[in-house]
């Protein structure tokens, strides 16, 4: 710190006068930058856990609003998609790409905007929702449109529902309960990008309805399906009603649909 004498007013002496050098300035910059570069990190983390925190609330609450719509229709889970407007394909397996708009009676499990496209014309997924125009199978039994919207995702649905042959789906509870050997472990909504539907491209040979999983689950593919989007990981809602943070590489076929069921994924999955 330098130290300047000036004389007094009544010229009686000389009072100093403090200032900072430039180099005492530049290292307290200095010192601020590295402060900040620790701490702003610390921050980034700490607001996406609060996020996926928020994310996994979603989920819990889309888990009960299932239970509730199996309640009303027998004990039948929703289906990912219903195309009323296609005849012989009332659940749009032909559709390709899926995220085309198939009519103005379609309906998927999550409500949607069909930002004015007619039958035929993409939808942008990845665009936030001006307006959703077209409720969800679930949205009777959920109290607001933002609980199908994950925290850290701006396009209009965050979650994925599978239309792989073998998943819960649309089928009976008794027969998910009895095909898995563990329910608990089967994935019915999980973090999506891209669209409210996840599966995999129909197989050469296969019925066009029989999907398997989406592989490869890692890399720039795998992470329009399974994204790191909360601190390398994605939320999952299970059968049973549980969250839990999954990361691609603990994914199994268990966790799409039992054993065995066909057709192979394109990128063998751990049973």
């Amino acid at each position: 710190m330098r130290v300047t004498l000036r004389p007094t007013a009544a010229g009686s002496g000389f009072r100093p006068e403090r200032g900072f050098t430039l180099i005492e300035l530049l290292v307290v910059i200095a010192i601020i930058a590295i402060l900040a570069a620790i701490l702003f990190p610390v921050f980034a983390r700490a607001r996406e856990s609060a996020r996926a925190t928020s994310c996994r609330s979603n989920l819990r609450q889309l888990g009960a609003a299932l239970a509730l719509y199996r309640e009303d229709y027998d004990g039948v889970n929703p289906r990912h998609r219903s195309c009323p407007d296609r005849p012989g394909d009332p659940y749009c397996f032909t559709v390709s790409p899926t995220g085309q708009n198939a009519g103005p009676n379609e309906r998927w499990w999550a409500p949607s905007d069909s930002q004015g496209t007619a039958a035929g014309q993409l939808i942008n997924w990845e665009a936030a929702p001006r307006q959703f125009d077209r409720p969800g199978l679930l949205s009777p039994y959920v109290r607001a449109d933002g609980l199908f919207r994950c925290p850290s995702y701006t396009g209009q649905v965050g979650y994925g529902m599978p239309f792989i042959n073998g998943s819960p789906a649309g089928r009976a509870d008794s027969e998910v309960v009895s095909a898995f050997p563990e329910p608990s472990r089967a994935m019915v909504l999980w973090d999506h990008t891209g669209g409210p539907g996840c599966g995999g491209a129909s197989v050469p040979g296969a019925p066009v309805h029989s999907r398997p999983p989406f592989t490869p689950v890692d890399g720039p593919q795998g992470e329009l399906h399974y994204p790191l989007r909360h601190l390398g990981a994605f939320n999952a809602l299970f059968y049973d009603g549980h969250v839990a943070v999954r990361r691609p590489g603990q994914l199994r076929d268990s966790d799409f649909r039992p054993p065995g069921t066909p057709p192979p994924t394109s990128v063998p999955l751990p049973p």
